[in-house]
């Protein structure tokens, strides 16, 4: 969850070697289900990654406060996390 002094989110994920070349997904979703924005897609490496979400929409826009979900997708894998932005 994002710090509100802050105007990003770090999220962090980790990919076992046996699931390298897998597809990978991590987007951010409202309550109503509509796309806001990818964060990171493609074949994956083993390793440990990180990412930061500035809080916008892929088309720029600056998300306000709310809940917003979080859905990672490797391989048949797919895990969704709740994320609270707050003012």
């Amino acid at each position: 969850m994002p710090n509100p002094a802050h105007t990003r989110a770090r999220i962090a994920w980790a990919v076992p070697s046996e699931h390298a070349g897998a597809d990978l997904d991590l987007s951010i979703y409202d309550l109503a289900g509509r796309h806001i924005a990818r964060l990171a897609a493609g074949k994956a490496q083993p390793g440990r990654f990180a990412v930061d979400w500035d809080l916008r929409s892929t088309g720029g826009t600056r998300m306000g406060s709310g809940i917003y979900f979080l859905r990672f997708r490797l391989g048949p894998f797919t895990e969704s996390r709740k994320l609270i932005v707050m003012p």
